[in-house]
C-alpha cells in the first residue's frame, strides 16, 4: 500500500511540474510537446560504450533501478495516453534527438524554449528563436561563448558522462 501511495505520489509530482512550466511558458511559447526516449538507442549500436558508466554506476547502486524504470515508464505511458500534450517518442532514438529534430526542421520564427538541464541543447542555440531554461538549476542556460563554440569545445573534450572520448 505504501509503494502505491510513493507510485501516486511520484505521478502527481510529475503531471504537477508539466503542468506549471506550461501555464509559466505557454503564452509566450506555445504548445508544449513532451519528447521522451524510446528503446534500444541507435548510438549503443554504433558506439557499444555509450554511457555505459551509467549503466555500472546503476549496478552498484542500492536504488532498484528496475523498480525506478518500471515507475517511470508507467506514469510515461499514462502521460501519452491521458494528457492534453503532444508527447513523442520513437524507438532507436533519445529524446535529444527528437528535440534536436524538431528544433532543425522548425520553419516558423516562433520561439522555442527546451526545458531541461542538459546542456547538449546549447548547440541548437544557434537559432535566434531557441532559448533553454534548466528545470533543475532554475535558470537559463546560454552559450559559454557561442552555441558554435560550445559544440567545438564539447568534441574536443568529449563527454564522460555519455562515456564519449575527447578527440
Amino acid at each position: 500500500a505504501d509503494d502505491e501511495k510513493d507510485v501516486d505520489l511520484l505521478r502527481h509530482q510529475i503531471f504537477k511540474i508539466i503542468r506549471l512550466y506550461n501555464v509559466q511558458y505557454r503564452s509566450d511559447y506555445g504548445e508544449m510537446i513532451l519528447c521522451m526516449d524510446g528503446g534500444k538507442n541507435w548510438r549503443r549500436e554504433r558506439y557499444p560504450f555509450y554511457k555505459a558508466n551509467r549503466r555500472k554506476s546503476r549496478n552498484n547502486s542500492v536504488h532498484d533501478w528496475d523498480a525506478i524504470y518500471s515507475i517511470l515508464n508507467s506514469v510515461r505511458d499514462e502521460m501519452t495516453t491521458m494528457s492534453p500534450f503532444k508527447c513523442i517518442r520513437i524507438d532507436r532514438c533519445e529524446a535529444d534527438d527528437v528535440i534536436a529534430t524538431l528544433v532543425e526542421k522548425q520553419t516558423s520564427p516562433e520561439p522555442v524554449l527546451i526545458i531541461s538541464p542538459d546542456r547538449d541543447f546549447v548547440q541548437l542555440q544557434k537559432y535566434p528563436n531557441v532559448k533553454q531554461f534548466s528545470n533543475i538549476q532554475k535558470k537559463w542556460i546560454e552559450p559559454k561563448v557561442s552555441a558554435d563554440y560550445d559544440l567545438q569545445e564539447k568534441i574536443l573534450k568529449g563527454d564522460m558522462g555519455d562515456g564519449v572520448p575527447n578527440v
